[in-house]
């Protein structure tokens, strides 16, 4: 029987030594003890080698789930991650007891005149513009916060117990910091942005965690920052709850709750 293992020439040079001390018979089991021993050596370097290799998979795993659940171009998270967070907070939120934890807060931020950027500097300035105002955004959240791209050169953000003033107050900073940006883009002056926010509590009615969901919010926090960018843009507008209304009404879409004056839009500046 042969063996390829390192393992028999230690076995053997002892052997070696020993051949004087035994007999044929003892050398013979000595032999088969080699044997079993490099079989060992060899299984137990197998093993070590399959260990390293599911690690080596396990890995590759992570980091393709990540990347899955990542916006290439940016870094920041993704719908296929945010949603489902964002789900389990509003579910959190509409559980007994419900209606005394702090709101979760949406915002809506789109960067302006972004398709000029692209148009007179070209796509890979607009790259460059994208991945500036995400690090920007990253920068203002606290750690509990989540920030993903949703689209294009529109971003959303997740403030975790985080009323509608708590919420307006940080869409304000991250306002101010992508106007604060400068971007090289080739000779002349930097290239400057500004962006337009549109903010939004859920639940829209505290007194109601469970009568709307929560895309209902995000679109009220779209609406707002449409008005945004229909009045000025680079600022920040809410989407302020008024008059809840009744029961069966509270499901209606955003612009039905807009036009019945149960939401008022309103600029953080005024």
């Amino acid at each position: 029987m042969l063996f390829r293992s390192d393992a028999l020439i230690g076995v053997f040079s002892v052997q070696s030594v020993l051949a004087n001390a035994y007999g044929p018979r003892e050398q013979g089991l000595l032999h088969t003890l080699a044997g079993y021993v490099a079989i060992a050596v060899d299984n137990a370097h197998a093993w070590r080698e399959q260990q390293r290799t599911l690690e080596a998979l396990r890995e590759a795993q992570a980091a393709l789930e990540r990347a899955s659940l990542t916006d290439p171009l940016t870094g920041l998270w993704n719908r296929r991650f945010i949603e489902p967070r964002i789900d389990a907070a509003a579910r959190r939120l509409a559980a007994p007891p419900a209606g005394g934890d702090p709101p979760l807060s949406l915002l809506m931020l789109d960067l302006d005149h972004f398709k000029r950027i692209n148009d007179e500097h070209g796509h890979a300035v607009g790259d460059q513009a994208l991945r500036a105002v995400a690090q920007a955004l990253q920068a203002e959240l606290r750690p509990a916060d989540l920030a993903a791209r949703w689209g294009g050169e529109e971003f959303i953000v997740a403030a975790f117990d985080t009323d509608l003033a708590g919420a307006t107050r940080l869409a304000e900073r991250i306002r101010l910091a992508v106007a604060a940006l400068q971007l090289p883009a080739g000779p002349g002056a930097p290239l400057r942005m500004s962006c337009s926010v549109g903010v939004a509590a859920f639940p829209t009615w505290p007194a109601r965690p469970t009568a709307q969901p929560w895309k209902h919010a995000l679109a009220l926090a779209d609406r707002a920052l449409y008005a945004a960018k229909a009045a000025q843009r680079n600022a920040v507008w809410c989407a302020l709850p008024g008059a809840m209304p009744q029961a069966d009404a509270l499901h209606r879409p955003a612009s039905e709750l807009l036009s019945q004056g149960h939401v008022t839009l309103l600029s953080a500046r005024s």
